[in-house]
């Protein structure tokens, strides 16, 4: 029996079947005594945000009425590389009237409650490399910027070639 799905992708979401013996997480990596589960492979990082944050991001442009087929964004997230790197916070741009609004506010103090009593784990955000625009982990950005954290982990995404 095949392992590839109708899609092409092998059964365990990755286009590449990762090495015997090798996980594409690494545990954790700590920063600024913040704990992070982290993808450091390029391939790994790019199948994560392929495969997994665009089936979020597609229903979030549905849901205001958006067709992900015509979106830019979207459209140019198979040309990028992605990368695992430490940035500075105040080098993040955001792009989103989501970046004020109240619910983000209040996802935001949740986050930072379990952090802080409960030590919880987090993802990185994610940034275009374009003026590291973020695209995706607003609540952990707010929340992070909001400790006074000064650098985070970030996958980046530069278009190939640039």
């Amino acid at each position: 029996m095949s392992r590839l799905r109708h899609s092409g992708m092998p059964s365990n979401g990755y286009r590449r079947k990762p090495p015997a013996g090798r996980n594409p997480l690494t545990p954790i990596r700590h920063l600024e005594g913040i704990t992070y589960w982290v993808i450091e492979d390029s391939y790994d990082i790019g199948d994560f945000v392929s495969l997994v944050l665009r089936k979020e991001w597609e229903a979030d442009l549905r849901s205001e009425g958006r067709n992900p087929a015509s979106d830019q964004w979207l459209t140019d997230l198979m040309k990028r590389r992605w990368v695992l790197q430490t940035i500075r916070t105040a080098d993040v741009n955001t792009d989103s009237d989501y970046a004020s609004s109240e619910r983000l506010k209040q996802r935001s103090a949740e986050m930072r409650r379990a952090i802080e009593e409960y030590g919880s784990v987090i993802w990185p955000i994610v940034v275009r490399e374009e003026r590291f625009l973020l695209a995706d982990g607003y609540c952990r950005y707010a929340t992070l910027k909001d400790m006074g954290i000064q650098k985070v982990y970030a996958y980046v995404g530069s278009l190939r070639g640039t």
